[in-house]
């Protein structure tokens, strides 16, 4: 009986024995696999199972290939010391920066893109071959790699953050207000993003807008000679956009000659800009965020709900982070102007599918007034506060004019460097030409252009 006792006890401790072993192997080989997954996630950026979170750096390092372009001429004294000095620090230059040297006296056409008038000029592009920085007489190799690790710390993404899968630490600064956007990725500081209501769409853009014709429009009670349009035309339609309408909902997602386009106006700044939903070939529909920035609208898009500042008409937080909206060609007049010559035209109706008092507008007298709604970081005094702007983006640079002074003398000549823009009034409709080339623009109160565009000088009209 002991023995059998003795055997059974002999056997469980054998079994506990291997079954320990068994378990701190399984451990071993575990770890070796998962060490071996992870090696594999950092090799292999494009694994569809990459949770890895990558820091800034190492994002920026590894899809953020850089060009430094060097304007060096043979007789330059200071161009030959610095290649020199690159040449005895070279392993100080970052991995993803290269250096170009280019014949100052020779390169004509790459002088003119990128405005060089001296020599030893030196120049970061992105990989779209866009100016980044410029610098003029940098000789030793430190003061470069401090500039481009400066360009590194001020976040200047490309527009290509997601290829390769990466991913990084999502926040989620706004999911209370309904919003699925990943506030970890941004060009604006959150925390002057302010929240005019708790949650998104409290004011409705509209979707399925309907149109009456001129004739049609006449038993409306809320128009009258001086309500403000935005009219847009394209190819053979034109249809027009009342202010009365915009107040209560601020964009309407449409079609005009098979084109997809987005009306917008911003009450709070007169913000008015017709833009192309159709953005890196697929359609978007935008929203109205009930979110501000520098007292400017926020807008959200459906597929991603990305930010879109309205009046930087670019994607400002989350998924389409620097994509920038392409302006449709609009303009802004009175019914007065143009009902009595143009019948065929279109007007947006009233029947929205929401009820709302079209017939006066929420905002009382507020663009008349001197205050604002809400601060903003800018107090340029050049111009009273809501003189309207006539306002070009044009080569990467914001261009005011004062609108009411351009409609006085209906047609100007403007010089942007070498080249002549044409600005006309036409039966009210202010046409901007290059060439043959037609420009499109917006209108915008002073004050909201001047904080999107602190210390722009190109303003037209100022005493």
């Amino acid at each position: 009986m002991n023995k059998n006792i003795t055997s059974i006890i002999i056997i469980l401790l054998l079994l506990i024995i291997i079954s320990i072993w068994f378990y701190s192997n399984k451990q071993k080989i575990d770890s070796n696999s998962n060490n071996n997954e992870s090696s594999n996630l950092i090799e292999n950026n494009n694994s569809k199972d990459n949770n890895n979170i990558m820091s800034k750096e190492a994002i920026l390092n590894t899809i953020w290939k850089n060009t430094l372009l060097f304007f060096s001429a043979s007789w330059c004294p200071t161009c030959k010391a610095l290649k020199n000095d690159l040449e005895k620090n070279d392993n100080l230059l970052p991995d993803n920066l290269e250096i170009k040297e280019l014949d100052y006296d020779t390169e004509l056409e790459l002088k003119k893109k990128y405005w060089v008038t001296t020599q030893h000029t030196l120049i970061f592009i992105d990989e779209n071959e866009n100016e980044v920085l410029k610098k003029i007489w940098t000789t030793r190799t430190e003061q470069l790699v401090e500039e481009y690790n400066n360009l590194i710390d001020n976040w200047k993404l490309p527009e290509d953050w997601f290829v390769n899968n990466i991913e990084v630490e999502k926040e989620f600064w706004f999911e209370r207000n309904g919003l699925n956007t990943n506030t970890a990725l941004k060009l604006i500081d959150l925390n002057l993003v302010l929240d005019w209501w708790p949650w998104k769409d409290w004011i409705p853009s509209i979707n399925n807008p309907k149109f009456l014709s001129i004739n049609e429009t006449e038993w409306q009670s809320w128009l009258n000679d001086e309500t403000m349009w935005i009219l847009v035309k394209i190819w053979w339609e034109s249809k027009f956009y009342p202010y009365s309408i915009l107040y209560w909902h601020e964009i309407v997602n449409d079609t005009l000659s098979w084109s997809q386009i987005a009306v917008t106006f911003c009450p709070l700044c007169w913000t008015a800009i017709a833009y192309n939903r159709i953005v890196e070939g697929e359609e978007l529909v935008f929203w109205v965020s009930w979110k501000l920035y520098e007292s400017n609208l926020l807008m959200y898009d459906d597929k991603t709900h990305s930010l879109w500042s309205q009046s930087l008409w670019e994607a400002v937080v989350w998924d389409n982070l620097w994509k920038i909206l392409e302006i449709i060609k609009s303009d802004l007049i009175t019914y007065k102007q143009f009902k009595n010559n143009n019948p065929e035209w279109l007007v947006l109706s009233t029947n929205t599918g929401f009820s709302r008092s079209y017939s006066r507008t929420p905002y009382w007298s507020y663009e008349t007034e001197d205050d604002l709604f809400f601060p903003v970081t800018n107090t340029d005094k050049r111009l009273h506060k809501k003189e309207l702007l006539f306002v070009l983006p044009y080569n990467n640079n914001s261009y005011a004019f004062v609108r009411s002074k351009l409609l006085q003398i209906w047609k100007i000549e403007y010089n942007i460097w070498n080249e002549t823009i044409n600005i006309e009034v036409i039966n009210w409709e202010i046409n901007v030409k290059i060439w043959d080339k037609v420009i499109p623009w917006y209108i915008e109160m002073f004050f909201s252009w001047a904080t999107q565009h602190p210390d722009n000088e190109n303003l037209w009209g100022v005493e």
